[in-house]
């Protein structure tokens, strides 16, 4: 099947929005894909968007938007399989989540790579990490809010989310929360590690499945990582993440107090004449001593 992707740059008139340009167009014909790719992932940085399509490989493309009226497409980066989410690191880095794959398209496990962007003609990548087989999966690879960032005052980024990951025949092993660093972005010298995994449940002879599963989410925090999923939560540390709290069930909230019944108000009994001026000075009006005046 043939598909066409476009870009297309809107501009507010009168508080409407109005298509300025598109991409590609007769002045940049160049296509966004091959024939028969799919857009796996995109993200606008500043005046650059960056769009990954796969189909057999995963073609980077760096789109130049700094001119709203001639955006163009400026570089392109072939690696095997593709990327779902992609996040800037500085100025001159993207770290980037998806899963890896043969050149015939076949899935192969989950991928993290580092990508240098310092020229956007050329973009090249740093390093790639691959985990688990074909049927590891992660909620992060299609829901953006999976993946924890906090970035460091020196200007590296910590990034985690949730893996789990099965053997070749598609036995699962384990699940946990992989902490991931990009370091040196500052420095324009960066690197991606994988600092440790919290490991949240782990394969044995009583448990042969993942109990826990499910769009979990993941929060960073100083030094202590938190993950939680189907209202139980887990807790450790970035630099000791073998150590772990958990799983600690989320106490479900108490029931409300039925609503009291509000009192039927307390009525005064009195005789009711015409032309009679009645003068009322206590609080109490039922205890109260009335003068009646004719």
């Amino acid at each position: 099947f043939r598909s066409l992707h476009k870009i297309t740059v809107l501009q507010e008139q009168k508080g409407e929005l109005t298509t300025v340009s598109q991409l590609p167009n007769g002045q940049h014909p160049e296509k966004i894909g091959k024939p028969g790719e799919q857009i796996y992932g995109a993200r606008f940085v500043g005046e650059r968007a960056y769009v990954v399509t796969f189909r057999r490989t995963d073609p980077l493309y760096v789109v130049d938007l700094k001119t709203p009226t001639d955006p163009k497409i400026i570089g392109e980066l072939q690696v095997p399989g593709f990327a779902t989410y992609l996040h800037p690191v500085g100025d001159n880095y993207l770290f980037t989540l998806g899963q890896n794959a043969d050149e015939t398209g076949r899935v192969s496990g989950i991928k993290t790579e580092l990508i240098d962007v310092t020229n956007p003609a050329k973009p090249t990548s740093t390093k790639a990490l691959y985990y688990g087989s074909s049927s590891a999966s992660a909620a992060a690879l299609y829901d953006l809010h999976a993946v924890a960032v906090l970035p460091q005052a020196n200007g590296d980024v910590r990034f985690a989310f949730s893996i789990n990951i099965n053997d070749t025949n598609y036995q699962w092993l384990h699940s946990g929360v992989y902490l991931f660093s990009v370091t040196g972005a500052a420095q324009n010298n960066a690197d991606l590690n994988l600092d440790g995994i919290m490991l949240t449940e782990e394969r044995s002879a009583a448990q042969t499945y993942a109990r826990f599963y499910g769009n979990g989410r993941t929060v960073l925090n100083a030094d202590a990582v938190y993950y939680g999923v189907n209202g139980t939560v887990w807790a450790s540390t970035w630099t000791n993440p073998k150590q772990v709290i958990g799983p600690i069930p989320i106490p479900k909230p108490l029931p409300q107090p039925e609503p009291q019944p509000v009192p039927e108000p307390i009525a005064c009994t009195a005789d009711v004449r015409p032309g009679i001026e009645m003068r009322v000075t206590a609080v109490n009006a039922c205890a109260a001593s009335v003068e009646i005046q004719d």
